[in-house]
């Protein structure tokens, strides 16, 4: 039996932009007839449905191809160690997704009585939005008999690529420039301005934040040329060069230097991070 790219996509749930993305990855390989149109066998639905679950348990697109090649080998005791490290590496990946949001039920809990009314949020204020950077920033330098009397934000190029695409184009540019000249100048003026601190629903987001082990799930193609940029440009040194290929210590800071600056794009970030634009500033280097 066989279908066409709409069918195979009602069928499977998985839109016609991805099933040629996989095609290009050449995770499936779809037949195509003499009127040029692509045509989906059982073959193709097996390994599509076999992407559906992987997909559910957040598999990369590296880990999903190695999956499927051990699926089309025959059993043997090389095999049978590559699946189980796969699988093993997975299941403690899910494991500590789901301690993840545990901590974070176990916080909303703890918030929702504070916000039952809003005679309860005044009462609790202090405690609600007392989280993140500038809390502590404030904290310290009150131990140290010093108040922080400035503080604002500064929107600049969106440059977290597993999220979101750059965007820098010249109004954004003259716009974050002009804005931080006026706060340069209110700086120097001695201008105050109250910190904002980050909320408990903050709080929750910075949950999903990778930690120090996301060096992980970066990926290495066919295009690295062992120049050595990730391992300069690295700022905790969690990068150093193995056989010329990047080796990663698990000490990251997730600042994605090493992904904006290879000069090949040749590491990416899990499966969301393929064919989308680099940014590097232009006053920037590599140390």
């Amino acid at each position: 039996m066989e279908w066409m790219i709409k069918q195979i996509a009602e069928k499977t749930g998985i839109s016609a932009d991805t099933l040629r993305y996989y095609e290009k990855e050449g995770m499936i390989l779809p037949k195509r007839h003499e009127n040029g149109y692509r045509y989906y066998d059982e073959e193709d639905m097996r390994i599509l449905k076999n992407i559906v679950v992987m997909k559910y348990a957040h598999f990369t697109i590296h880990e999903m191809k190695r999956m499927e090649e051990v699926f089309l080998r025959s059993p043997t005791a090389d095999c049978n160690e590559i699946s189980k490290g796969i699988l093993t590496a997975k299941i403690d990946e899910l494991n500590q997704a789901i301690s993840n949001y545990q901590n974070i039920v176990a916080l909303m809990e703890n918030l929702l009585p504070m916000i039952e009314t809003t005679e309860d949020y005044y009462c609790n204020e202090k405690q609600i939005e007392g989280y993140g950077v500038p809390s502590l920033i404030k904290k310290l330098l009150y131990a140290k008999g010093v108040r922080l009397s400035y503080g604002v934000s500064l929107a600049m190029v969106t440059n977290y690529l597993p999220e979101y695409k750059v965007i820098n184009n010249p109004e954004r540019q003259k716009k974050t420039d002009e804005n931080l000249n006026r706060i340069i100048r209110e700086i120097k003026n001695r201008k105050s301005k109250q910190v904002s601190t980050f909320t408990a629903l903050n709080e929750l987001i910075f949950k999903f934040c990778p930690g120090e082990e996301s060096d992980q799930y970066f990926t290495i193609s066919e295009k690295c040329t062992s120049c050595g940029t990730c391992e300069k440009i690295c700022p905790v040194g969690n990068i150093t060069m193995d056989a010329g290929k990047p080796r990663f210590h698990h000490t990251c800071e997730h600042c994605l230097g090493c992904l904006h600056n290879c000069p090949r794009a040749a590491i990416d970030w899990k499966d969301k991070t393929q064919g989308k634009k680099r940014y590097r500033n232009a006053g920037g280097n590599t140390r």
